[in-house]
Parts: structure tokens; C-alpha cells; sequence
């Protein structure tokens, strides 16, 4: 995933003696279908708790979740494609900090979930 303009600018001034910031205390990730979050059909944000657990430490550039999580189930019909991820930190409207394409877009059908491994979103700085 990459750091958008709103985290980068977080980050920065924290780096450089500016405003400080506290970090969200959980992430929601949200599936996005060319460039619009999805919606419907029992489609919600999903919750992971901004813990060592969930987010183990680092010492290379790479973060990626510690711990597999789940969408909800879809009910009452199919979402559309999800073809980007993005942690947002409110569980509806809120800012985007990361972003990234899926690496296979993926539909999550009727009656069904979609399960994400550990490390299946990995945030890096370059």
C-alpha cells in the first residue's frame, strides 16, 4: 500500500517539529471498485485494532497485518469487483492514510466472505 498526501503530510510534520499526531487506534479497510468504495449488500469497512498484535514491529519498510481477517458476509446480493484497498481511520467517511490496487481483483458473491491472510496488506515506505 502506499501513504497518501494526507498521511505523508502527518507524518512530515511530525518528523520535522511540527504538529504532532496520534496515530488512529483502529484501521478499516475498505474495498474500492475503480476509485468508489463499495456499498450494499451487507459491504461494511473492516476493524483492525492498531496493536503489535495486529501490526507487528518492523525494522525494515515494510508494515503488513499480523493477524488474518474477514469482510463481512454479502447478503441480498453480490458486491462489485473490489480492485483496491484502502485503511481509512473512522469506520465510514474519515481519511484515507493508504492505498493500493489488489493484487487480483476479487468479487465477494452472495452468501459469502472474503478471507485476507497474514501479511495480505503490506504498507511501505520508499
Amino acid at each position: 500500500m502506499a501513504i497518501t498526501a494526507f498521511a505523508s503530510a502527518k507524518h512530515l510534520n511530525k518528523d520535522f517539529g511540527q504538529t504532532n499526531y496520534t496515530p488512529p487506534a483502529t484501521w478499516y479497510v475498505a474495498l474500492r471498485h475503480l476509485g468508489a468504495e463499495l456499498t450494499g449488500s451487507n459491504y461494511s469497512r473492516i476493524a483492525i485494532t492498531n496493536d503489535t498484535t495486529n501490526w507487528p514491529v518492523i525494522t525494515a519498510n515494510i508494515m503488513a497485518n499480523g493477524v488474518a481477517f474477514t469482510t463481512p458476509t454479502a447478503s441480498g446480493g453480490d458486491w462489485l469487483e473490489a480492485d483496491e484497498a484502502v485503511l481509512y481511520d473512522a469506520p465510514t467517511g474519515g481519511n484515507a492514510w493508504y492505498e493500493e490496487p489488489v493484487d487480483e481483483p476479487f468479487t465477494v458473491l452472495n452468501g459469502q466472505a472474503r478471507n485476507f491472510d497474514i501479511g495480505a496488506l503490506r504498507i511501505r515506505f520508499t
